[in-house]
């Protein structure tokens, strides 16, 4: 036990062999995951108010300028359903509905001079009041059927494509309202013009015939539209201040089919040549909501930081945006301070963490060296004088090498008193077994010496009894079947010490063989105990199934069942019975996941005491009764 104990303090002596290294480590991990959680919640707080604030800037930038575009666009709106409240305009399209009933000679010149006057006069003094100067606009006049009656611009192609994009606006505005009519409100959208190969903004006004009253604030008839197309590089400067939007900041619009309508800050030629299909285009014209701060791949292909104005009804959303890059730039500059104040404070724990582990580890060291010393078997104490816990250490050690001392010089002596002991102990065991030898030897020989004399008793009375011999007088026969059934009983006690001693000294062994028929056991146990049942006027009933088989050794089933049989006929004799019944069932219950099989005697004798039952148990060679009765 001792020697154990020393061993075990040797494995955790060796354990802490790298204690220094474990506590400067421990140190530096305490102090970096300090800092880097503070850093991590630091960074954490300065992203959610770097993007606050980001969000907000680009909201207001959004907002305020489609408010700005709104309006101008609104402004301009109204100079257009201005010009759709002219007379001319009115009269020209009231002389075109009647077209279809034969209007005088003076009606069709009135008609076409009217339509030269506007082209020439009405239109041209409307845009030399209107115009922006660098931009362009033109005019049409469409009937409610939209039919085109005049336009400014004589080019017949630009006029029907011009035409065609005042219908698609119509028929968009129709189908989301489930209206089926013309229109009957002034209304304005942003459409891409092939022709022109740039984007204008279409501006439609209804045309209602006058009242016959007079009245201004009451519409007649709508009987067509004034439709006015102007650029929009009003938008394009608008959209082009990059105030407050940083290095990498904009602003620009798209239209439905994600075309880009505005110039770029970072690509010229992407006005009109490049298709934008990021998250606020898709939520605009998806599902018309606006996004106010997301993070998103830009039509740049950067991480964007952004937020949309979606204005569906017009056909466009416009998109504020911020690089990723240039708005977590300071988050960048503030990792690379933590990350220097970091490798600053790992140096700093490091050097205290040395020092701390070599004045803790020095007298531990010590105390580990006189602990190597303890365990060869040389008790020295430690000499280490100091008032904090290792003191306290180095004073238990001191009191244990002291009792371990003491125990070893005790342990020493019952050593020595076991060895005594022990040899004492060998010596009295091999006198046993020689003894248990020497009685084996002498079973064996008595056993030997008894069969030689049991066989022929039993072979003589058996010969007595059958009558081979002579006849002999019921007296003499009553007392040969007891003779016999005592050299029966002889035998098998003979066996039975000798089966004993087999299975004592495991030379024992059991012939196992399968399906053994039960009828057949019990018919060869009945043979050696035939004569005796004969003779007593016994008879045994046998209750079996034939299809019943065992897998058993016979030899030593037999043995069982002669025994088991040979009670019930003791016990029958002793109330002058003459009937026992056997029988052979299949158990209900499971024994090692197999079926077993229960043999049952049953006899009409008198119930086995309860002392007998327990001396049965404790005895291997008790015997119910001595002689027959």
């Amino acid at each position: 036990m001792y020697c154990k104990s020393l061993q075990a303090g040797t494995t955790t002596m060796a354990i802490g062999t790298s204690l220094s290294t474990k506590i400067v480590f421990l140190v530096i991990f305490i102090s970096v995951v300090s800092i880097i959680a503070l850093a991590s919640i630091s960074i954490s707080i300065s992203q959610q108010a770097l993007q606050k604030d980001a969000a907000q800037r680009l909201n207001l930038i959004a907002s305020d300028r489609i408010q700005t575009l709104r309006n101008i666009w609104n402004l301009q709106m109204e100079q257009v359903d201005s010009l759709a409240s002219d007379m001319d305009i009115q009269s020209l399209l009231i002389l075109h509905q009647n077209d279809g009933k034969n209007l005088s000679m003076d009606q069709n010149s009135r008609e076409k001079e009217l339509n030269k006057k506007i082209e020439e006069e009405t239109f041209e003094k409307f845009l030399s009041l209107t115009k922006i100067t660098g931009s362009f606009a033109d005019i049409q006049l469409i009937d409610d059927k939209g039919h085109l009656l005049a336009s400014n611009n004589q080019n017949p192609v630009n006029k029907e494509q011009e035409t065609m994009i005042a219908l698609e606006i119509v028929k968009n505005y129709q189908e989301d309202r489930g209206y089926s009519g013309w229109i009957s409100n002034p209304l304005y959208s942003i459409a891409y013009d092939g022709g022109l190969g740039s984007a204008v903004l279409v501006m439609i006004a209804p045309v209602f015939e006058s009242d016959p009253n007079n009245e201004p604030s009451t519409f007649g008839k709508l009987i067509g539209s004034v439709v006015v197309f102007r650029d929009i590089d009003t938008a394009n400067s608008i959209l082009g201040d990059k105030r407050f939007l940083g290095e990498t900041g904009e602003a620009y619009l798209v239209d439905r089919s994600g075309r880009l309508l505005t110039d770029s800050r970072f690509d010229d030629n992407a006005r009109y040549k490049t298709v934008v299909s990021s998250i606020p285009v898709d939520a605009c014209f998806g599902n018309g909501s606006d996004i106010n701060a997301a993070q998103y791949i830009s039509y740049r292909e950067k991480l964007v930081f952004g937020t949309s104005q979606c204005e569906r009804n017009i056909g466009v959303v416009l998109l504020s945006e911020l690089d990723n890059a240039e708005l977590f730039s300071p988050i960048v500059s503030l990792q690379e301070r933590y990350t220097v104040i970091i490798l600053g404070i790992m140096a700093a724990a490091a050097l205290v963490a040395f020092y701390l582990s070599n004045s803790v580890l020095r007298p531990l060291q010590l105390l580990r060296k006189i602990m190597k010393t303890v365990q060869g078997g040389t008790f020295q104490k430690a000499d280490i004088r100091r008032s904090d816990e290792i003191g306290d250490l180095a004073s238990s050690f001191n009191s244990m090498v002291d009792e371990l001392e003491i125990r070893a010089k005790k342990l020493k002596l019952r050593n020595d008193i076991l060895e005594l002991m022990s040899s004492r102990l060998a010596f009295q065991t091999e006198q046993l077994l020689k003894a248990d030898k020497d009685k084996e030897e002498f079973s064996a020989m008595i056993s030997d010496e008894l069969k030689r004399f049991v066989i022929p008793i039993i072979g003589y009375c058996e010969l007595l009894l059958d009558g081979s011999l002579g006849e002999i007088s019921a007296k003499q026969k009553e007392k040969v079947e007891i003779m016999l059934e005592r050299a029966w009983s002889l035998q098998k006690l003979v066996q039975n010490i000798l089966d004993v001693r087999r299975l004592e000294a495991g030379m024992l062994k059991m012939n196992i063989k399968p399906e053994v028929s039960v009828k057949w056991l019990l018919e060869h146990s009945l043979d050696t105990l035939r004569i005796i049942t004969r003779s007593k006027g016994i008879s045994v009933i046998l209750e079996i199934d034939d299809r019943i088989t065992l897998a058993c050794d016979p030899t030593r089933t037999i043995q069982v069942l002669d025994n088991l049989i040979e009670n019930a006929i003791r016990r029958t004799i002793e109330t002058n019975k003459t009937k026992i019944l056997v029988t052979v069932s299949l158990s209900s219950e499971m024994v090692d996941r197999e079926v077993s099989v229960v043999f049952s005697v049953q006899d009409e004798g008198s119930e086995i005491p309860e002392q007998e039952k327990k001396d049965i148990l404790g005895n291997k060679f008790y015997d119910l009764d001595t002689s027959f009765t």
